[in-house]
């Protein structure tokens, strides 16, 4: 190397030295839920997690470390690994009001579920005709219920 003044002039090499941050990634488990793409993130970095994801007729209960699960993935939890994170949901329920005289009765019907349970409906010197809604429309065990649904007992 020659050397002027101020600098060294001609070529040399420089070594810069760092260490590489291991990677991991992050696989979301939506059980069938919208589908959340992989995600990567360096070695204990905190996940951020995603938009929660939709399951017609089901409210997402959150993302969990554990299939079965326990402990619940917040965006404090640290990525030392690839790791698995699982979402929960649990299905809508509907109530279903059966009137009939003066009794009513409430069931719980999940989302897209029929009623599997028809309460006895009896009035003395009456024949029971069946389960109506106040429009007149039938309601039978393989009517799919979507909401709350209040149904009538008719009698002839």
């Amino acid at each position: 190397f020659e050397k002027n003044e101020n600098n060294y002039i001609g070529q040399y090499i420089i070594y810069i030295a760092f260490e590489l941050s291991e990677q991991h990634t992050i696989t979301f488990v939506t059980n069938g839920g919208t589908e959340i793409d992989d995600l990567t993130v360096i070695d204990g970095h905190s996940i951020d997690l995603p938009m929660n994801p939709e399951k017609d007729g089901y409210i997402f209960d959150g993302w969990y470390l554990e299939s079965f699960f326990k402990t619940l993935a917040t965006p404090e939890s640290v990525a030392d690994g690839d790791t698995t994170i699982y979402g929960k949901f649990t299905p809508i329920t509907y109530k279903v009001t059966f009137m009939y005289g003066d009794n009513t009765l409430e069931e719980g019907v999940i989302y897209k579920d029929c009623i599997y349970y028809f309460p006895p409906a009896q009035m003395t010197g009456k024949t029971f005709v069946g389960w109506f809604t106040s429009d007149g429309t039938e309601v039978t065990d393989k009517t799919v219920i979507t909401g709350d649904l209040t149904v009538i007992a008719k009698f002839e």
